[in-house]
């Protein structure tokens, strides 16, 4: 199954494989059985009352509406139980407790119980938001439309199902005997759910593992938040309550005209009772085709990003309101019914475009802002049929449909101001679907603005040895100063062993010997894990065309490099003997900057979060090789517009650059904080034997809201009086953990692993 980030990017419905299938068939299942057990009492109300003494029909009344109040309040608890404990063990919790409450029904003697009983099997409407966050889990956005709206069509079946099959066999037999019947059903699922999926494409959504000898508890792709911060980051979010609103007038309409519309079809329109009940039901298996909703949802997605997803929640809307309008002047049975047909099938596909939106409004959230949108359409609901009642029981019942239909039509224009899921920059499908959209955009606009291609002046990059006789308080003012005046540094007197050095650039330098066939072989290049062999395929948004190099990236996350290491078993001995020596340095620096950046903060806070070889980690080395140009093919690659590495941010939080003395080329803006100066110019870096290139990267720039300075740089081809040998260099990038949360005052929260991906899918278009 192909994956982005290792969330599945295709929906393949004949296979049930996990875990990304496997998920996506058990929530779907849990969700049915869920609306299964919350409407397994609604048709034997009438048994139950006849056959429980104590049990009347204002006490049966008065248990409906528990049922819907449970339902209410537990879509708010589990949407938040899910983003902090995940979707499985919140649908199982959901699933034992309906279970438990439906088979408690069978033993109710009075209004009260019965009342308390349907309460808690109410918590079965639930399972949507359940639903909704473990696939959004399993799937990537491109396809969340379709795979959401699929899981929650069928799963809204399962009331109907509940309606039309136990209220078939409770002629046969005791109403006791029949909600056993999904009480088994209701275990089994939380059974299957339990034991036979998974949390995300991971596993768990926490897992326990040993790690530099402590045990750390890590948190797999979705990321774990505490429960009430999870509540105030989806509510505080206004798209959150546009989506609430826009729900409850598509399911919340929904709902009202399946529980009015057969009175209005008997007593205003003259039906017969039989051809209204055909009517209706008809209509209560629209949950069905959902999914169309989803579908055109993500095609408008991959045509024009997330505005597209946007239009077509407007235009879904736009048409249930226009027929509900229509259906309040037509006076014909047929033309009645036509409409309210149309006016429910919008309604249900609005479901599936709604709930296509919901993870983009808080990707840390999604169960807390699908717990509100869930309560909200339950909330509508119960609003709109009193609003229907009160004019149906006044004989103006079209006075209701109005209203609901303008209601509607608002809610289709606010569609418009949809605004915290859309970047705040760029137009193109690549840049509205990732949220380092900005950082993407400012290296496109150093080529616009010329700066890509700007000459080089004097300057010096300020040199720090961590080996002086100054203080760490006073390394630290110095690197901080460097950190937020130019970007860019070089560190001496690292403690790294020359001895581990020497033997990873030896080690590149065998490997890129090797024939081109031989690299690609051994080391296959896989975007989404951003690990392998690479010849000439980054493409740089500054430029437009293919840096002039070949390198080989190392990610050290488990699982990555399976398939990817070099037949050499000395390669890999070395280069994680550096990756470790990088890593040590790496932190050492971020230490030093976090004293200045986050005073407050438990000493280690950014280092911790750079693990090596766990589930999470995302650090990254890169081995680049710049081959030998040939002196007559330099004029026409410059004028080309050919850079061995063009104009560019680095995605990391800290970048470490490796490279021999001599073997000039690496340039770094100048000058990239005086705005008085119109024509930015560039400076060399060129390191001293042992030095070791430190820049900021746009990561660790973006946490700190821009005090640190992720600065532009480049590679240069050779100059004409320089050497045209070939060039080698190691970076090392210390990324945060994929888990890691990117807060900023002026930027939507992102995790790190969205982060890296966003970048990834912008540079290498192969």
């Amino acid at each position: 199954m192909p994956l982005s980030n290792e969330k599945a990017s295709e929906l393949r419905l004949f296979s049930t494989k996990r875990p990304h299938m496997r998920a996506f068939y058990v929530s779907l299942v849990s969700m049915f059985c869920g609306m299964f057990l919350w409407f397994a009492p609604s048709p034997l109300q009438s048994t139950i009352e006849d056959s429980v003494e104590n049990v009347t029909n204002h006490g049966l009344a008065a248990a409906a509406t528990c049922s819907v109040l449970g339902s209410m309040i537990s879509r708010l608890v589990v949407g938040v139980a899910c983003d902090a404990y995940g979707a499985r063990l919140s649908m199982v919790a959901v699933l034992v407790i309906i279970s438990v409450a439906t088979g408690m029904t069978t033993l109710v003697t009075n209004n009260v119980s019965l009342s308390v009983c349907r309460f808690f099997s109410g918590f079965g409407g639930s399972t949507l938001v359940a639903a909704q966050f473990w696939v959004s889990c399993m799937f990537e956005r491109e396809i969340i439309g379709t795979a959401t709206s699929i899981v929650l069509g069928v799963g809204y079946a399962g009331g109907g199902f509940a309606l039309a099959f136990l209220g078939g066999i409770a002629s046969y037999l005791d109403w006791r005997k029949v909600l056993i019947i999904p009480t088994v059903a209701g275990f089994g699922a939380a059974a299957i759910a339990l034991c036979l999926a998974d949390d995300t494409p991971n596993g768990k959504y926490t897992k326990v593992e040993l790690e530099n000898d402590e045990t750390e508890k890590k948190i797999t792709l979705c990321n774990r938040i505490h429960f009430s911060k999870a509540l105030v980051t989806a509510a505080s979010k206004f798209d959150t309550w546009i989506l609430a609103f826009q729900y409850g007038c598509s399911a919340g309409t929904n709902t009202a005209l399946l529980n009015i519309a057969p009175i209005y079809f008997e007593d205003v329109l003259g039906a017969s009772s039989t051809a209204s009940s055909a009517i209706t039901s008809s209509a209560g298996w629209f949950g069905l085709i959902c999914f169309v909703g989803g579908l055109c949802s993500d095609k408008a997605m991959s045509k024009s990003g997330i505005r597209g997803r946007c239009l077509i929640q407007a235009l879904i809307l736009c048409a249930e309101g226009v027929c509900l309008l229509a259906f309040s002047f037509v006076y014909t049975i047929e033309g009645a019914a036509a409409l309210f047909v149309l006016c429910s099938l919008m309604a249900t596909w609005a479901v599936g475009s709604t709930y296509a939106l919901v993870p983009y409004v808080a990707p840390t959230a999604i169960g807390s802002v699908a717990g509100i949108v869930g309560f909200v359409g339950s909330l509508g609901a119960v609003v709109l049929i009193q609003l229907a009642n009160a004019f149906l029981s006044s004989g103006r019942p079209q006075y209701a449909y109005i209203i609901m239909s303008a209601l509607i039509l608002v809610s289709s224009a606010m569609s418009f101001l949809l605004g915290s899921a859309t970047p705040k920059s760029g137009s193109s499908g690549d840049r509205l679907e990732c949220a380092a959209g900005q950082d993407i955009e400012n290296e496109r606009q150093a080529k616009e603005t010329g700066l890509a291609t700007a000459s080089v002046s004097n300057g010096t990059v300020p040199v720090i040895d961590l080996m002086s006789a100054a203080s760490d308080d006073e390394i630290a003012e110095m690197i901080f100063t460097a950190a937020t005046e130019v970007g860019f540094f070089i560190v001496v007197g690292t403690g790294i062993s020359q001895d581990i050095v020497d033997a990873a650039f030896r080690e590149s330098k065998h490997f890129f010997d090797l024939p081109l066939s031989a690299k690609e072989e051994q080391s296959p290049f896989e975007r989404s894990l951003n690990s392998g062999y690479e010849y000439k395929k980054q493409v740089r948004p500054a430029t437009g065309l293919a840096d002039q190099k070949e390198s080989f990236h190392i990610t050290a996350r488990r699982g990555c490099m399976d398939g990817r290491w070099p037949k050499d078993d000395e390669f890999r001995k070395h280069t994680e003997l550096f990756i470790e020596a990088a890593n040590g340095l790496a932190h050492r620096i971020l230490d030093y900057l976090e004293q200045k950046t986050l005073p407050n903060a438990t000493p280690g806070t950014l280092s911790k979060s750079h693990t090596l070889w766990g589930d999470q980690g995302q650090c990254c080395l890169r081995l680049i090789h710049y081959p030998k140009v040939p002196k007559e093919d330099i004029m026409a690659l410059r004028q080309a517009g050919y850079w061995r590495c063009g104009t560019h941010t680095d995605w990391a939080n800290l970048g470490l650059l490796f490279q021999h003395a001599g073997q000039d080329g690496l340039e770094c803006c100048s000058n990239p904080r005086d705005n008085q100066v119109k024509e930015k110019t560039w400076m060399a870096v060129s390191p001293p034997e042992g030095g070791v290139v430190v820049n900021i990267g746009d990561m660790l720039s973006r946490w700190t809201d821009g005090r640190l300075l992720s600065n532009l740089h480049r590679v240069r081809l050779p100059l004409d009086d320089e050497m045209m040998n070939p060039r080698y260099s190691i970076g090392y990038f210390a990324q945060s953990d994929r888990d890691a949360l990117i807060e900023s005052s002026d930027a939507d929260p992102i995790t790190a692993g969205d982060y890296i991906l966003g970048r990834v899918k912008a540079n290498f278009k192969a």
